[in-house]
């Protein structure tokens, strides 16, 4: 992270620097006596990189396995590795949920985003289908419903 700290304005005033994305962040070295220590500094200084350049900054990170049920087929902020760190400090957590990866049938397009953290705004889940030619992820239409949305709530 301190590399990244030292070369990222240098490439933004340079070339330019719109994104920066930490692929699989348990494998970034950092400073820390624990792993909950070192994935905290790895977010705090993602986020403080993002807030210093005004520029995203993504931490991407493995779920842990679950072997319990349902559990198993929803991603939560718990499934995270070392969740707490990830969860307290990080401003947004998305997951990706492919049914297809779960099942190993059905439609392998098939996909739900789900805003589990969000300081700034809403949580929540949407489905989506992942074009493979565009290589993004698209909103699916919602199902037409005979009454309004607000009669059912």
């Amino acid at each position: 992270m301190s590399r990244i700290r030292k070369l990222a304005p240098q490439m933004k005033s340079q070339a330019g620097l719109d994104l920066i994305i930490v692929d699989y962040g348990e494998l970034v070295e950092a400073p820390g006596e624990t792993e909950f220590d070192q994935q905290r500094y790895i977010v705090r200084e993602g986020k403080s990189l993002a807030i210093a350049l005004k520029i995203p900054v993504i931490v991407i990170s493995q779920l842990r396995k679950s072997l319990q049920g349902e559990d198993r087929k929803r991603p939560s902020l718990q499934r995270l590795y070392v969740s707490g760190a990830k969860a307290k400090h990080s401003s947004i957590v998305i997951y990706v949920d492919w049914p297809f990866v779960h099942e190993l049938a059905g439609n392998e397009t098939e996909a739900r985003i789900v805003i589990a953290k969000n300081r700034d705004g809403k949580v929540g889940a949407i489905d989506a289908e992942f074009n493979v030619k565009t290589l993004r992820f698209e909103s699916l239409p919602k199902p037409q419903t005979e009454q309004p949305d607000w009669v059912n709530r």
